[in-house]
């Protein structure tokens, strides 16, 4: 193969791996099940106009009033207080899309999430700092080469965890303070 095909090959490899919607669903118009999927999922109405463009090849244009009537319903299963905890101790944002009428109960259930995953994950961070000490002083009571760069390795992968779930904690930290934001 040319490197001319090969790049072409590539670059529509990417072009098509960025697309919301395959031709297929952008020429089959289901646009209340795209809406209700779209719901589900938690995505805002930006993610119409990734539609939009995705569907622009076809000469297709979304129905946006079906598409928003499907996305309400789909807000509905999405905007549950058990949605809200899930999401929330998988440390996934939010982006207040809920109606008014769902949003308390949802993201009291998140904020509640996000606590556990706060705490799951000090007791993640609190191991892997008791790992690393251990580690240490194995550092000072070894002579062998072979055994030392085991533990030195050991130590890095340490490292890395424990930057993880730093991380991982500045990022909880940072959801529950925008939570508290939408509250207020």
């Amino acid at each position: 193969m040319n490197k001319k095909l090969i790049a072409m090959t590539l670059i529509n490899a990417s072009i098509m791996g960025c697309a919301t919607l395959s031709k297929e669903e952008c020429l089959q118009g289901d646009w209340k099940s795209i809406g209700y999927r779209d719901g589900t999922h938690g995505y805002d109405l930006t993610r119409l106009e990734q539609h939009q463009k995705a569907c622009t090849d076809y000469h297709v244009t979304p129905d946006i009033n079906a598409y928003q009537a499907g996305r309400d319903e789909g807000l509905l299963v999405y905007c549950t207080p058990s949605n809200g905890f899930d999401l929330g101790e998988q440390v996934k944002d939010y982006n207040n899309i809920c109606p008014p009428y769902l949003e308390s109960a949802f993201l009291e259930q998140y904020e509640q999430g996000l606590q556990a995953a706060y705490r799951f994950n000090e007791q993640d961070l609190e191991k892997q700092e008791d790992a690393r000490h251990d580690q240490t002083n194995l550092l000072y009571h070894l002579e062998d080469k072979d055994k030392l760069n085991k533990v030195k390795e050991e130590m890095q992968k340490i490292d890395s965890t424990i930057e993880r779930l730093r991380d991982k904690k500045r990022e909880i930290t940072r959801l529950l303070e925008k939570v508290n934001h939408t509250r207020q």
